[in-house]
């Protein structure tokens, strides 16, 4: 007998538990001895691991082994019975997680499970994640079109991959690859884990994914330093980059506050007098400023004035005004001027600028119609990083499931398969089910052509809920399939090829229909599905 799991039970318990619980902590201590007896079921599990022999696959006994170990399978299955109590200790133990309930359906039926959780669609306020994405970019001169060029970008996904620098030596994981293309040509754009260590701008980056591998020049990466400040800029102004092979967008992101620390006069107007107060318009959310009128001619035009304090916390120049009556046609104009207000301390790289040789081919200029004077030196970098939400989990108008305390709450599950659900239920729970959790099913049809749906005993069909999946899911009523008969209530025989004649509907890869569980809900119980029809609730498909 070997891998017990008694002795070690103790050092998987928290201290607290320990502590405020000891009975619970001695109960669940003899009932894992209890398991591990040579009677028990973990017992029988590992004397037979440690028993086989090719010779000795007698049915009767591995039949009697499946029984005492809760495998009560009245139904034909897809793996000699050998195999299937060699691998039982694994499955038993792996009970209730995603790839039990998988296993089980290649076992019985030979098709893939999937397993989702309504509470991944449930509103959980303040709860998605946001942290940084790292991408380096290499040229495709090489290797576009060839085979292993396209079985990276069609794998990379299922089998991962690495990037690794042949002068720096930094290895790199692959996350994803995507093709960009540009002025004719392509690039790629390649999703990493960020490295300890970074790539250098003559590195060529060698991609292997699952053994297929290419090598491609890396594209260094145009890095913004500001050198000189200006002034007058604006947040979201455009910083352009001249001189690059790949065109990108960057603009102004972060300016400086300040006060106003110059006049000037661009129309004295008329009718002013020597100490008039000039006052700043609300609105750039900063305030304090103050001056006044120093000097008027004959005709009570402006022609000096004079600040008395600058005011603070302005984010543009404000408008002024004379707080003076004079007639509309002589309104004075006195723009303000800041050497604080507008000074460039940051540049958002959006889409970076990729591809030069030297960094003193490359120019720089800042599009605005109030800022001037700022300067920036460029330095050549591999790596660009972006920081955003890394999931949409507690977005309002997206996964926003109110609880119903039932398919939608934290403790439940929804099995997807081609399967009817009444051929795996019993089996499913006898097995598999985690206690206390809520169960519910859904029936997906692969491919296309006419099928004929069949619900399982005790649902009804629910109409009109279906969902198609290809690039996006999409919900559309049922009327928008060619329904080509319906047998009795519950029997639908639906034609997934012919899907209306809306213009953005395509054939569908993948249907799922909803059927409801007959006797679960009150009469008239219903709630709104995401995009406000009206449906039954649902316990299985």
């Amino acid at each position: 007998m070997t891998d017990f799991i008694s002795p070690v039970i103790l050092n998987r318990i928290p201290q607290y538990i320990q502590d405020q619980y000891p009975d619970y902590v001695q109960f669940l201590t003899d009932y894992i001895q209890f398991l591990e007896r040579d009677e028990g079921f973990l017992g029988i599990l590992e004397s037979w691991r440690h028993n086989m022999e090719p010779s000795n696959n007698v049915d009767p006994y591995i039949d009697k082994i499946l029984a005492d170990c809760g495998m009560y399978l009245q139904r034909p299955i897809t793996v000699p019975k050998s195999t299937l109590l060699f691998f039982l200790r694994d499955f038993m133990l792996s009970r209730g997680s995603a790839q039990s309930f998988n296993m089980l359906f290649q076992l019985l039926f030979g098709v893939n499970c999937s397993v989702d959780y309504p509470r991944d669609r449930m509103l959980w306020l303040s709860s998605a994640s946001y942290g940084e994405t790292d991408y380096i970019y290499t040229k495709t001169d090489v290797w576009y079109g060839t085979t292993a060029y396209q079985f990276i970008v069609d794998n990379i996904a299922s089998y991962g991959g690495t990037a690794t620098g042949s002068n720096s030596g930094v290895v790199a994981s692959i996350q994803d690859i995507q093709v960009i293309g540009y002025n004719g040509g392509y690039y790629l754009q390649i999703q990493i884990l960020k490295p300890l260590q970074e790539f250098l701008s003559n590195d060529l980056i060698t991609i292997n994914v699952n053994g297929t591998t290419i090598n491609e020049p890396i594209l260094p990466i145009a890095v913004l330093e500001v050198v000189s400040a200006g002034s007058g800029y604006a947040i979201d102004d455009k910083v352009i980059v001249d001189g690059t092979l790949i065109t990108g967008r960057m603009n102004v992101d972060y300016v400086t506050k300040g006060g106003i620390t110059g006049l000037s006069v661009v129309d004295g107007g008329c009718g002013y007098s020597v100490g008039a107060n000039i006052t700043a318009n609300t609105g750039t959310f900063g305030s304090g400023f103050s001056g006044y009128v120093t000097a008027v001619d004959d005709l009570g035009s402006i022609t000096a004035v004079q600040i008395d304090t600058e005011g603070y916390n302005y984010n543009t120049l404000p408008s002024l005004r004379v707080n003076q009556t004079t007639t509309a046609a002589c309104v004075a104009d006195i723009q303000p001027n800041s050497t604080q207000i507008g000074q460039i301390s940051s540049v958002r790289t959006i889409v970076p600028y990729l591809g030069f040789t030297n960094t003193s081919d490359l120019t720089v200029r800042v599009i605005s119609s109030t800022g001037s004077g700022a300067t920036f030196s460029v330095t050549m970098g591999t790596r660009f990083t972006t920081n955003a939400w890394v999931d949409q989990k507690g977005f309002v108008g997206y996964n926003t499931v109110v609880q119903d305390s039932y398919k939608y709450q934290t403790f439940s599950y929804r099995l997807l398969s081609p399967i009817n659900p009444s051929l795996y239920q019993d089996v499913v729970n006898d097995l598999l089910h985690p206690a206390g959790f809520v169960k519910t099913f859904c029936v997906t049809i692969e491919g296309s052509g006419a099928t004929t749906l069949t619900p399982t005993a005790g649902f009804a069909l629910v109409q009109p809920i279906v969902i198609i999946d290809y690039s996006t899911t999409v919900t559309y009523a049922l009327s928008d399939f060619s329904i080509l008969s319906q047998v009795a209530p519950n029997n639908l025989v639906v034609n997934i090829d012919q899907i209306g004649t809306q213009a953005a509907l395509v054939t569908a890869d993948r249907v799922e229909i909803v059927w409801q569980s007959s006797g679960m809900y009150s009469s008239g119980t219903s709630q709104d599905d995401e995009n406000g029809t009206d449906i039954d609730n649902t316990e299985g498909l």
